[in-house]
């Protein structure tokens, strides 16, 4: 019989050993309800004094102990933890800490964190988390009734990614134990790790009615899991262990309740990506018992053609699997796909409703072949075909019998209700009798002295009494992987060099390979050297992402950057420093940065979503000219999930905050914003205005695509850049707040290119704006001559030109000397809105006044009538297709009827009061709109300017104007790309294909106008 390196496990184990425990004999810091505790809590937000008693140890090393005495405890907020810190209670029933009614958490915060990245040398033992799920209706309510699944929020003990409070991952050599947890919204235990040798020894809890997984595990290495009980397995799985090696999970007892809506699959062994492994597994002497799926999945979702030994050496055996009541079309004892090397032996499976062994994947999987799996001493018995998999009902049954290599030996398959076997044949020395158990009824899977396998050496008691042999100490890891130094964006010009050198580190000294995947069309990397190369080529302006990954030849780690490429002849920057913080409506004096993520919108019945965002923009000179400017977001939340609603995002000019003290009520500390939520101004300057900077609409019916969002913040960018505003930042909302929550990734998220960007590019010409010089409101009596000369001046010394737009109608204005002369007499007294513009030829600058004309009445016996409001404002900009709403208000002390006539470049469109005007693009440049009001007697006018701007089409991708090789560049690069909103994305189809090059190909050469 083929011996196999899997069964080394047994002497892995051996050699680690779990941190001893800490001094008895250091001093105890005591947490009480009762008064007697050196921090005492009151039964509110309890995790005040809780914390204040961690952080003392933490901050005074001659203690190590947090004793949280007898007593309820109520949380409204996180309780953290510190590393060489021992927290314990008074044991499960005498300890109980329970979350708040409504605890408003956002996603990924815990209940319990660790205050540190790399926590490590703690102890978590003897009380209860009770996360009062029921009373927690702002999740169920956003994921239907009942929520089953908690989304990532409210896990009970979480080491995460991206966490509200950054990222808190990588936990190693700890020890919980003795824990009561459960009526947890997602898991009960959530772990991130980095790969490296962790040592996590997880032992002797009781977990019951978690939204998700009891325990979930990604990315580690060295985990001991053990005589834990699962007495309600409520969510998805009971242990859910990914992309990890050198796992021992044994001696757990773990049930469904039948009644359970979920409550899958007992063990979900996963490897998900092709830069992980999944290595040396033991699972061993665990009961499992009544489950709705399988009551072991072990798959390879890793597309392609990956290594054989990618996932390997699983070693299952001395398990009682039984009444498997299934879940949909999947359902029975063990599901094997793509692991290889693996023994299941001396196993009962019994009563499973689909198959008692199946090699079969339920996600995706990849195409390598020769998997091998050895297949003996056990009992399969009883299994029943399950309606919903129409190849279902076999004791072994090799579905991907293409990539599996099944070796039976010596089982018993019996009473199986389509057939012992489907896709293998039987081995010689298998039985297929009545195994004669002691009570099958009962789970008693003894065998009676009179079975005909007494003496065969199959099923788990063969060898004795059903007791664990492996050792009490977790798995050895083998090596420990390497890590790449961060790389960070680039950013380059067409025509210009660009080079680094990336490096990485080995704890074991290993010899490294360096790679790269991705690169842009002549560029190259020289693993050797670890040096990257490129000149881009006119024409290959973009953003490109670039995949550089580290080897030791067995682990991996890799970094994805962006590299943004700027036009020749401009400047391209990514914004470095970067300051976001998130509203929360339903924690209005919390200050919540945005490392995790950035959210807007509404969730009903919880609140609103806001954020603020600061770039630093000290570099770039008030002369600069900001030719473009991008806000980028990635997309991620809600995962799968369509909305109710659509969610318009909107950028505006926030009004003043700080950084550090800035909340839903408070702009700083002790300093309320004018508007609960927070203070901006709209494209126009107004206050609270709904002309926004820029938007997207992302659509209620899409999902999140993990796709960047680009926001068009040029102007904005421009004014602050300027001067001709502070540099207060953006304000992000979304335009109707209801029911339409979405997210994206933050500054804190482990791919760079996903994390919030700000890309300015400005211009490098020499050339500078002209600078009108302030003119002012004008008053004037009729028949009187008002006089004056617009200045100007242009640090380039060019020769300047001047423009007027609403000349009144007798009016004047010289273009070369700038001068106004008008004598108003045959027009009506009003206020005339004029707008005047220098220009060197290249860039201009414009100011716009307001001339009151005073009437000098000839009939004292008549008021003149008075205009109250007109509207739109002087100078304001729309742009075209917009819909202009023209309107006049106006009073009379005499009381006289009011006519009125409405009139847009001196032609009469309305003899009303209102006029609504329809842009379109032949409207596009400046307008002047005026009103007459008379009230039979005498007249007055009141003229404003206002400007309409040209959209320009969609084939022109980059937006200057000229459809060219650049436009057909940006499409070409990013072909196949599946977003449902870029620019490049010409025709909207949601995909960009060869159907938009068409689309620029045929406009090439056309210059919009």
């Amino acid at each position: 019989m083929k011996k196999l390196k899997l069964l080394l496990i047994l002497s892995f184990v051996s050699l680690i050993i779990i941190p001893t425990a800490l001094g008895s004999t250091a001093p105890i810091v005591y947490v009480a309800t009762d008064g007697s505790g050196d921090y005492n809590c009151d039964g509110t937000a309890d995790e005040v004094q809780i914390n204040q008693a961690t952080a003392f140890v933490n901050a005074h090393p001659e203690y190590d102990t947090v004793y949280i005495k007898a007593g309820n405890y109520e949380i409204a907020d996180t309780v953290r933890f510190y590393s060489n810190m021992d927290l314990q209670g008074a044991g499960v029933d005498k300890t109980i800490i329970t979350l708040v009614d409504e605890c408003g958490f956002p996603q990924y915060q815990s209940l319990f964190e660790p205050a540190t990245r790399a926590a490590h040398n703690f102890k978590i033992h003897d009380f209860q988390i009770d996360g009062n799920y029921f009373s927690q209706t702002y999740v169920r309510t956003v994921y239907g009734e009942p929520a089953i699944h908690g989304r990532s929020f409210m896990d009970g003990i979480g080491f995460r990614h991206n966490g509200p409070n950054g990222d808190l991952s990588d936990p190693y050599d700890f020890e919980i134990y003795n824990m009561e947890m459960h009526h947890i919204a997602n898991d009960g235990l959530k772990i991130n790790g980095d790969g490296k040798p962790a040592n996590m020894n997880i032992h002797d809890n009781e977990f019951y009615w978690t939204g998700h997984d009891d325990i979930y595990i990604h990315g580690a290495d060295g985990v001991f899991i053990h005589d834990n009980l699962v007495s309600v397995l409520n969510g998805d799985c009971g242990f859910r262990i990914e992309n990890t090696d050198n796992v021992v999970i044994t001696n757990n007892v773990m049930q469904t309740d039948p009644s359970a809506l979920h409550g899958l699959s007992a063990i979900y062994l996963s490897l998900t990506g092709a830069s992980y492994t999944c290595q040396n597994y033991d699972i061993s002497y665990n009961e499992i018992k009544t489950h709705q799926e399988f009551g072991v999945v072990v798959c390879n979702r890793v597309t392609g053609t990956p290594a054989l030994d990618k996932a390997s050496d699983l070693y299952i055996h001395h398990n009682l699997i039984y009444d498997s009541t299934g879940y949909g079309s999947y359902s029975g004892g063990i599901q094997i796909n793509g692991w290889d090397n693996t023994v299941i032996e001396n196993n009962v499976i019994d009563s499973s409703e689909g198959d008692g062994i199946i090699t079969r994947n339920r996600f995706g999987m990849g195409t390598t072949t020769g998997y091998k799996i050895y297949i003996r001493n056990n009992i399969i018995t009883g299994t029943n075909y399950n309606s919903g998999f129409s190849s279902s009902g076999y004791g072994i049954n090799n579905y991907l019998a293409s990539r599996h290599d099944l070796i039976l030996d010596n089982n018993n398959i019996w009473n199986n209700e389509k057939g012992n076997y489907r896709n293998v044949g039987s081995s010689s020395s298998d039985f297929n009798v009545d195994p004669l158990f002691v009570d099958r009824a009962n789970h008693d899977y003894h065998l009676r002295s009179d079975s005909p396998l007494i003496n065969a050496g199959i099923g788990p008691y063969a060898d004795g009494d059903f007791t664990p042999s492996t050792p009490s100490t977790p798995p050895t890891p083998s090596n420990a992987a390497p890590v790449l130094s961060s790389i960070g964006g680039k950013t380059a010009t067409e025509g210009s060099a660009l080079s680094f050198v990336i490096t990485a580190s080995d704890a074991d000294g290993d010899s490294l390979m360096y790679s790269a995947s991705g690169l842009p069309t002549g560029a190259t990397f020289n693993g050797a050297s670890r040096t990257f190369s490129w000149t881009p080529d006119v024409g290959q302006a973009g953003t490109y992402g670039v995949t550089f990954e580290v080897t030791d030849g067995e682990f991996t780690d890799s970094e994805i950057i962006s590299i943004i490429v700027s036009p020749e002849g401009s400047s391209g920057n990514m914004v470095d420093t970067v300051y976001i913080n998130r509203l929360r409506e339903s924690t209005p004096e919390t200050v919540i940065t945005a490392d995790g993520y950035v959210d807007v919108g509404n969730i009903d019945g919880v609140g609103s979503y806001r954020d603020v965002m600061w770039f630093d923009l000290s570099d770039y000179e008030q002369t600069d000219t900001v030719t473009s400017a991008t806000l980028s977001l990635s997309w991620y939340y809600p995962q799968n999930a369509p909305r109710n609603q659509d969610t318009v995002v909107e950028v505006y000019r926030a009004a003043d905050w700080e950084h550090s003290e800035v909340s839903w009520n408070e702009k700083s500390s002790g300093r309320p914003w004018d508007n609960a939520g927070g203070d901006w101004f709209d494209r126009n300057g107004a206050a609270q205005g709904s002309v926004p900077y820029a938007s997207i609409t992302f659509s209620g019916s899409d999902v999140p695509d993990n796709g960047n969002y680009e926001f068009d913040v040029t102007e904005l960018v421009q004014d602050y850049v300027s001067g001709e505003h502070a540099n207060t930042g953006f304000f992000i909302k979304a335009r109707n707040e209801h029911d339409n929550y979405i997210a994206f990734d933050g500054t804190g998220s482990v791919n760079e290119v996903k994390k919030p960007k700000l890309k300015v590019t400005h211009s490098t010409t020499s050339n500078l704006a002209p600078v009108m010089d302030p003119i002012g409101d004008k008053t004037i009596d009729e028949g009187s001559t008002l006089n004056f000369i617009v200045t100007a001046s242009d640090a380039d010394g060019d020769s300047l030109t001047y423009s007027a737009t609403g000349l009144p109608v007798g009016a004047t204005f010289d273009t070369t000397s700038g001068e106004f002369t008008w004598t108003p007499s045959d027009v009506p007294a009003g206020t005339y809105g004029v707008r005047f513009e220098v220009t060197d030829g290249e860039l201009a600058d414009s100011k716009a006044i307001f001339i009151n004309v005073n009437a000098i009445s000839n009939d004292p016996l008549n008021n003149l009538p008075v205009i109250t409001a007109f509207s739109p404002a002087n100078d304001a900009v729309f742009e075209e297709g917009d819909v202009i709403n023209i309107g006049v208000t106006a009073s009379d002390v005499d009381g006289q009827e009011l006519t009125y006539l409405l009139k847009i470049d001196g032609v009469i469109v309305s003899t009303t009061s209102s006029y609504v005007w329809t842009t379109d693009k032949s409207h596009d440049g400046t307008h002047t709109i005026e009103a007459v009001v008379s009230d039979g007697t005498d007249q007055v006018t009141s003229q404003h300017v206002l400007t309409v701007i040209k959209i320009l089409p969609r084939w022109d991708v980059n937006k200057d104007g000229v459809v060219n090789i650049l436009d057909v560049t940006i499409v070409a690069q990013n072909l196949g790309t599946d977003k449902p909103h870029p620019s490049w994305d010409v025709n909207q189809d949601g995909e960009v294909n060869i159907q938009d090059l068409t689309i620029v190909a045929h406009y090439f050469g056309e210059t919009i106008e």
